[in-house]
């Protein structure tokens, strides 16, 4: 992540210097200084003790705010821990045996990722689909598995996991939040088994249309464990998604790449299995790297805003 500060001149000057300011485009070092309000708002306002993010005990009202204000919330999930055990233990032995290239048992049909395919190809998929990142990623998030449509693949116990990330009122909390109709669509499951290269800060896309519902089927209580990560009120901090375009543009990198943000904000979420996480998909998020041995899976259900 960048550092970048109205008050330093020798970083508005390096940054000229190098060029970036023409790369990037006009208004470049403007674009900047508004970024640098925000940092300077966050450092007075929010610092990271300053960040609330448990909805525990709290109303669904008071969850939606938070999500609202700060682009994430986390609730219990009510979901028993022999549930979770259950879940957990037929998606490692799936993911066992399609790493050992084994055919797994006890499970519906799915299909392998193929060089066609891409997110909307695999999510509205009929079965259940495998995606083995690092394959082609240039091995960023390598040996993590991206399995979509759990709910396909485990017909009994998938839609009971659904069924449990929406009966605490997601959908609502998300429609109160936006003010706008949210629809659950394709429940997902990342399996990640030491994977210790992932992708750094990101967006899905900059629309505040798409969100995620993350459950932690395994205990997530260290950064060996590769907790999931996220810049509270990135979501809306002005001159965070001109900035970020503009320097991806100019390096070449995707246009979700977040590459400047306040240092201050990304904080990784460590919380028990059975935790709900939800998440505005357009603030900086990243999953953070794991030590070798560890293991981690998350439920992972999208929705959008449809209307």
């Amino acid at each position: 992540m960048g550092r970048w500060s109205r008050g330093s001149s020798r970083s508005r000057e390096a940054f000229v210097a190098s060029g970036s300011e023409e790369a990037a485009g006009a208004g470049a070092v403007e674009v900047l200084d508004r970024v640098a309000d925000s940092v300077e708002w966050v450092r007075r306002n929010a610092g990271t003790a300053g960040f609330d993010l448990d909805g525990t005990g709290r109303t669904t009202e008071e969850r939606a705010e938070l999500l609202d204000r700060l682009g994430i919330v986390t609730f219990p999930s009510g979901l028993p821990e022999e549930a979770l055990g259950e879940i957990r233990d037929v998606l490692f032995r799936f993911a066992s045996d399609v790493r050992a290239g084994r055919a797994p048992a006890g499970v519906a049909a799915f299909r392998r990722r193929n060089s066609g395919d891409d997110y909307r190809t695999m999510a509205e998929s009929e079965t259940a689909v495998v995606s083995v990142r690092g394959d082609d990623d240039d091995g960023v998030d390598a040996g993590m598995i991206d399995l979509f449509n759990v709910d396909r693949l485990l017909p009994d116990l998938g839609p009971a996991l659904r069924e449990a990330m929406l009966s605490v009122g997601t959908i609502e909390l998300l429609e109160l939040a936006t003010g706008a109709t949210v629809e659950d669509r394709n429940l997902n499951a990342y399996i990640n088994e030491s994977v210790t290269s992932t992708r750094g800060l990101h967006v899905d896309s900059y629309s505040r249309k798409q969100f995620k519902v993350f459950v932690y089927l395994t205990d997530v209580l260290s950064l060996d464990d590769g907790p999931y990560c996220y810049a509270p009120t990135s979501h809306r901090l002005e001159g965070m998604e001109e900035a970020n375009r503009r320097l991806a543009g100019a390096f070449g990198l995707s246009h979700t790449d977040v590459r400047l943000c306040p240092p201050e904000l990304p904080l990784p979420l460590l919380a028990p299995a059975g935790t709900i996480i939800v998440s505005d998909q357009g603030g900086a998020h990243r999953g953070f790297p794991q030590v070798p041995g560890s293991r981690r899976i998350l439920g992972v259900l999208n929705c959008r805003i449809t209307r």
